[in-house]
């Protein structure tokens, strides 16, 4: 009930388009007419406040993702913006931006964002930081007395769009290995994924990779969301702690 609820709403969100005008329409009536509570009716017009603050618009998207590959930074959407380029269509708000990039790549990376204005705004908790032959802006600094770079941070512009990025090495067979802390490995069929955001064709991980890296944390409506489309609409597989979460939210 809680999935078709959300995905009511962001219908709606959509259709109105603007973080704040128009957020409020219709959507009171969307959630009672699912007999929902008005604290639970409160909780989900909060969601989308926040979410319609600083979100990025598929417009947006698109344009980011032109414009890192046209100076040459290859990068693979995941997260949110992942699952919605492999469906061909937007399914819900998005607050920030997700993809994987080469680790050789960061230099032309750094270099694009900090001309559009681009600021650091966290380093994850697996960051890692790499030998870099060049001190870079925004995901540079130091280690063991060298020049170093960042592997997994979110960097904001000015309008507070977010691009949340994780760095990764490609080996001989086109295996991706993380240069961040993980153990995970992609398989070359990972980056075989291509969707589309707002008309762009996008190189993006595939549905099955989209739906592996979904565990370890936890899973959030939105998430559960994403894996459900994912299933019903490539039949990928939920691996066994997924199933349990979307069962117990059916």
């Amino acid at each position: 009930m809680l999935a078709d609820t959300f995905a009511a709403i962001t219908a709606r969100y959509i259709a109105v388009g603007a973080p704040t005008d128009g957020i409020w329409v219709n959507v009171d009536d969307i959630l009672r007419d699912r007999g929902l509570t008005p604290i639970i009716i409160a909780g989900w017009l909060t969601i989308l406040v926040d979410r319609g603050r600083g979100a990025m618009r598929a417009e947006e998207a698109a344009a980011l993702y032109t414009l890192l590959a046209e100076r040459d930074v290859r990068v693979w959407v995941d997260g949110g913006w992942g699952v919605d380029a492999l469906l061909g269509e937007q399914t819900r708000p998005h607050k920030d931006f997700d993809a994987l990039a080469p680790l050789e790549d960061l230099g032309a990376l750094a270099a694009v964002l900090d001309e559009r204005g681009f600021t650091l705004k966290e380093l994850w908790g697996e960051n890692r930081w790499v030998a870099h032959p060049a001190r870079l802006p925004l995901i540079g600094g130091e280690e063991g007395g060298g020049s170093a770079v960042a592997t997994a941070f979110v960097v904001r512009d000015d309008a507070g769009r977010e691009l949340d990025l994780h760095a990764l090495t490609l080996d001989g067979r086109g295996a991706g290995i993380p240069a961040w802390r993980s153990q995970m490995v992609y398989p070359p069929a990972a980056f075989a994924g291509r969707g589309v955001i707002a008309g762009t064709p996008v190189r993006c991980l595939s549905a099955r990779m989209q739906m592996a890296t979904h565990t370890g944390y936890p899973l959030q409506a939105k998430d559960l969301q994403d894996l459900r489309l994912l299933h019903e609409r490539f039949g990928v597989a939920y691996l066994p702690e997924q199933a349990r979460r979307v069962a117990d939210r059916a």
